[in-house]
């Protein structure tokens, strides 16, 4: 397998070639590799730039043009950006499920961290976390992510209760 370090090389020599040549030289460079981290592609473009200060004023302009392409594409997203759900649309929290039982939520809450449970999900799986922890080390935590769950007394507190408007059932 050729060194990508000889393909750069080649790129950033304006003398052995003519500026387009370089331009489809870097672009083949910079998005056929396999390089997995993009500081890998950020620095054939220092090299492009390099050779784009080295070279004559004439061509330095087209040079320029060449490593702006190839920084636009590089920044273009690899992956087109997820569809989410417009803010004005408001999920219903009956089609929402506990992460616990993985059924609508009876009782819903929803804790400090922002994540909606049963109640008595979130009920029990604090309380069996406290008895296998006592003391300063059991705090109350989120099931979910972990946080602790400020103001928890195991009645409520430190939650918020939310109420079903309407249940919808396929």
């Amino acid at each position: 397998m050729p060194s990508s370090r000889s393909s750069k090389r080649r790129a950033a020599e304006p003398e052995s070639s003519s500026d387009e040549d370089m331009k489809i030289e870097a672009i083949a460079d910079s998005a056929g590799t396999s390089q997995s981290s993009r500081s890998k592609g950020k620095r054939a473009h220092a090299h492009l730039a390099d050779a784009a200060s080295a070279s004559g004023s004439g061509s330095a302009s087209s040079s320029q043009k060449a490593v702006q392409d190839i920084i636009l594409l590089d920044s273009e997203p690899d992956e087109p950006p997820a569809e989410s759900a417009a803010p004005s649309e408001s999920i219903p929290l009956s089609s929402y499920t506990c992460p616990i039982c993985f059924y609508p939520p009876a009782s819903a809450v929803l804790t400090p961290c922002g994540h909606i449970l049963c109640g008595e999900c979130l009920f029990t799986a604090v309380s069996s976390a406290q008895a296998r922890q006592p003391g300063p080390a059991g705090a109350a935590r989120c099931p979910v992510c972990r946080a602790i769950l400020e103001g928890w007394d195991g009645r409520g507190g430190g939650v918020i209760g939310l109420e079903v408007r309407q249940v919808i059932t396929l």
